[in-house]
């Protein structure tokens, strides 16, 4: 332990394929999560632990947050309901991750997100577009953060210009952004498609590498004095046997069709 160590827990919640385990894999800058094209790649949460200098940050990687009546409808295994759910119980600050390539479901968080959101208001928040590499006019961002920021930005309306391609709007969205300030909603929950609670918003492009740094710098920042809770030299509470099971199984979900590489589980141990 250094003189003045300092840690973050943050949980890393969001819609299945938002892209979790890769932003934790590029802010390890470790292979720590499997990652594949398909859905529910991640089963259960995984932790990865990042330190530096002083500071450790462990990053809580959660499956994908999903309706109870529709596990059971697919037999899915419980975790993938209640995991997310516990790591944020066990968290000073919550990741909130959205797949803006996804134009069905970019403009309203997951409801489920929201009801976790609502239960730990008492925990800080951050907005994280993944994906922004895939958005043609950068314009879209900034309504897509007026949905879920509802609409506030700063203690002051979004507003948005109707051209999409004026490079200005990225400039004012991070001028606003930078200046944006907790909110109290007085809407009821079932009516809301955004939170408007989040402390910060960053946009990153996961696989590539971008903004990611920015985003390490930030939770470094935020990192409160308190002992480590691992060694500095762990990166993951798995296993060798368990790492070398989740990287086959992430080939399998690659190469293999429709149902197949999820009936595949690991017999015997691994020498």
């Amino acid at each position: 332990q250094p003189e003045n160590a300092k840690i973050l827990r943050i949980s890393l919640i969001g819609a299945p394929n938002a892209g979790k385990s890769t932003l934790t894999n590029s802010l390890m800058n470790w292979k720590v999560s499997s990652v594949s094209n398909k859905v529910h790649t991640t089963r259960k949460n995984t932790l990865a632990v990042c330190t530096e200098d002083e500071t450790q940050i462990i990053f809580l990687d959660t499956p994908g947050v999903l309706d109870p009546a529709k596990r059971k409808r697919h037999n899915l295994e419980a975790s993938m309901v209640t995991d997310p759910e516990e790591s944020v119980s066990k968290a000073d600050m919550i990741g909130v991750l959205v797949d803006v390539s996804d134009t069905w479901t970019r403009t309203a968080l997951n409801k489920y997100v929201l009801k976790i959101l609502h239960l730990n208001k008492h925990i800080p928040s951050i907005l994280i577009l993944n994906k922004v590499d895939l958005v043609k006019h950068k314009g879209v961002l900034l309504k897509i953060c007026q949905k879920l920021l509802n609409d506030r930005c700063g203690g002051k309306p979004l507003s948005v210009n109707s051209d999409d391609n004026k490079t200005s709007k990225e400039v004012t969205l991070k001028e606003m952004l930078s200046q944006y300030h907790d909110r109290q909603s007085e809407k009821e929950l079932e009516n809301e498609t955004g939170w408007s609670h989040f402390s910060n918003v960053f946009m990153v492009a996961a696989k590539r590498d971008d903004g990611v740094k920015e985003l390490k710098e930030y939770l470094k920042g935020m990192a409160k004095p308190g002992d480590w809770q691992y060694h500095s030299s762990i990166v993951t509470d798995k296993s060798p046997q368990e790492v070398a099971i989740s990287l086959v199984q992430e080939q399998l979900l690659e190469h293999l069709a429709l149902e197949i590489p999820y009936k595949i589980l690991p017999v015997g141990n691994i020498e």
